[in-house]
């Protein structure tokens, strides 16, 4: 029942079930020595021995008693991995006092299930080796909170995942769109070319002030309505930037 023998006792059970199988056989067969039908009776007990190791001395759970409330925790209790996460359902193999089925990490410590007196959880951490990690422990499958907290670790990862990727690919178009530029600009125009270029760029810096200056002016007239000072010198402002942007 000591947590920290739990693991001792699961690695000696193919043996220790050796030694009752044996203990079975070795007297049935001596008996059926006597018998004329001794050959029939070795058969059955093979049979009969061979399904009791497997199908059941194989599968026995080892139990383990928490220090803190006293009950019993038996091997085969689904349970989720302290490392990786992940729910371990195949408790025949991968009992919690073996190692994860999934990233093979050792069960270093268990978080109790049961309930005390109070109705509240015990919460006891069980050590299942000299080593005690108070990190990293496993718990039941069905552990309310504990669970959730799982799963929001693994949905923030996936979050920071998809942003760094984001992030990432921002990155990439914007050098994409420098090289594309840097590439043009290199590239020799040919006159007209040359000519529109100088154009738009001249077009578009003029348009850009008489539309900002539209606007600023339609903003102004509508926020000083009944302020003809404040109207006068916003409309000021907006004209001395109008002649700053000339030429």
């Amino acid at each position: 029942m000591n947590p920290e023998y739990a693991k001792l006792r699961f690695r000696l059970r193919p043996f220790n079930n050796y030694l009752i199988i044996l203990a079975i056989f070795v007297p049935l067969v001596y008996v059926g020595t006597r018998s004329p039908y001794s050959w029939l009776i070795d058969v059955v007990l093979i049979i009969v021995l061979a399904f009791l190791n497997f199908a059941v001395l194989e599968k026995r759970a080892i139990k383990i008693m928490c220090p803190g409330c006293t009950q019993t925790i038996v091997s085969n209790t689904p349970w989720v991995c302290g490392f990786c996460r992940k729910n371990n359902m195949s408790v025949d193999d991968y009992p919690l006092v073996h190692r994860c089925e999934h990233c093979s990490a050792e069960t270093k410590a268990y978080k109790c299930h049961h309930r005390v007196k109070d109705g509240k959880k015990c919460n006891r951490l069980i050590f299942l080796t000299k080593d005690r990690l108070e990190d990293n422990y496993a718990i039941c499958l069905n552990t309310t909170g504990e669970v959730t907290v799982a799963e929001e670790s693994a949905t923030w990862e996936r979050e920071k995942k998809r942003k760094e990727h984001d992030i990432l690919m921002e990155e990439m178009d914007g050098e994409l769109q420098a090289l594309k530029e840097r590439k043009e600009f290199i590239r020799k125009k040919t006159p007209r070319e040359a000519f529109e270029a100088d154009f738009e760029k001249h077009h578009g810096a003029n348009m850009a002030v008489k539309e900002i200056a539209f606007e600023k002016e339609a903003f102004f007239r509508e926020k000083y309505k009944n302020e003809e000072r404040l109207l006068a010198n916003a409309l000021e402002s907006l004209e001395v930037w109008k002649e700053s942007r000339k030429g």
